[in-house]
């Protein structure tokens, strides 16, 4: 069994340990989410709209009716107003086309498939509808729109380009064997786990297996914010969560001639393979190694977003949006359809 050293007690408190014990490593997934939020944004201005998951609202929002019928009814009543407008009164030639316009995109709406995601997002001070998000790509976690140039009534396709892959940091730690094969009898491998919530001093015996030390690392996840996982015969250390704001450090503080192995990154165009060229023997681990996240990078709509973590955002007077992409929709480097907006007022 893993012996905890001294100096555990005076880097982790009992309270900051979370209710999982030491005992049956569990589901070897790597984090698919990250453990803790980005920093909650400002509350967005009463003209901007906000979705999460697939279409429920965050913020002040109104839904519009789930019955398509009454869409229907409404098209249906416009119609007939429409109908007795003269087409050739000059006053009310811009009405007709506002209303047309309107028309048109509820239409969409209502011949769409996820109809029933449909939301929009009222102006308390008007009582009038600024923007509405009609569809929401499946890789996208959340979307906030709180600005873009468009006249009312028009609407458009919103387009998204990944780039570059949003990644955990991480690094493994080889071992010659199932179990810790260290020099003596008595010896003790020590070495800290450090991630972006804090640190922690660990020790084992020789002897202990592989799984034990998983399993101890993942008891102080919390303190620590590094998630361990079996890993072909190693371990596997992941922050939870993405960017370049996380990280892992492991710095080995007594390697007790450990036999083989060591510490390794990953290579950086494929998270799940390690770099055989980058790796750090544990005697030579005393200064510590090091692995960094990686932020989302890409485009909205052909203008280059700012990445942090799973986020992409483009903060401009004209257009000032975000996307928070699910982890697997980060992975993938591709162009989408994001959601389609509609200016209402």
């Amino acid at each position: 069994m893993p012996r905890i050293s001294a100096d555990l007690a005076a880097l982790v408190q009992p309270t900051a340990a979370p209710a999982q014990r030491p005992g049956a490593l569990g589901p070897t997934r790597l984090p698919t989410t990250p453990a803790s939020p980005l920093p909650t944004a400002k509350a967005p201005p009463d003209d901007s709209v906000s979705l999460s998951g697939a279409g429920a609202l965050s913020a002040r929002a109104a839904s519009t009716p789930s019955s398509l019928a009454e869409v229907e009814a409404l098209v249906k009543g416009i119609r007939a107003d429409l109908t007795g407008l003269s087409a050739g009164a000059s006053a009310l030639a811009g009405t007709r086309s506002r209303l047309d316009g309107i028309l048109g995109s509820i239409a969409k709406i209502a011949d769409a498939p996820d109809a029933d995601a449909v939301k929009r997002l009222a102006d308390p001070a008007t009582d009038a509808f600024n923007f509405s998000l009609t569809y929401l790509a499946p890789q996208i976690a959340s979307a906030r729109v709180r600005s873009y140039k468009l006249s009312v009534a028009e609407g458009r396709d919103v387009n998204a380009t990944v780039t570059q892959s949003a990644q955990t940091a991480a690094l493994r730690l080889s071992f010659a064997a199932p179990n810790l094969q260290l020099g003596g009898t008595n010896g003790t491998f020590v070495f800290e786990v450090q991630g972006a919530r804090g640190s922690v001093q660990l020790s084992f015996s020789s002897g202990t297996s592989i799984a034990n030390i998983a399993v101890t690392v993942n008891f102080f996840t919390q303190s620590t914010g590094v998630h361990a996982t079996l890993s072909g015969g190693g371990v596997r250390l992941d922050s939870v969560g993405y960017g370049s704001d996380e990280f892992v450090r492991v710095r080995v503080v007594n390697p007790s001639s450990i036999k083989g192995g060591g510490i390794y990154q990953y290579q950086a165009d494929n998270a799940n393979a390690v770099n055989p060229k980058n790796g750090t023997s544990y005697s030579a681990a005393i200064n510590g190694v090091t692995d960094h996240g990686q932020d989302i990078a890409g485009t909205i709509d052909g203008i280059t977003g700012v990445g942090r973590g799973l986020t992409l955002s483009i903060p401009k007077d004209s257009i000032d949006v975000d996307f928070t992409f699910t982890a697997a929709g980060a992975q993938r480097l591709a162009s989408f359809r994001a959601f389609h907006l509609l200016r209402i007022s």
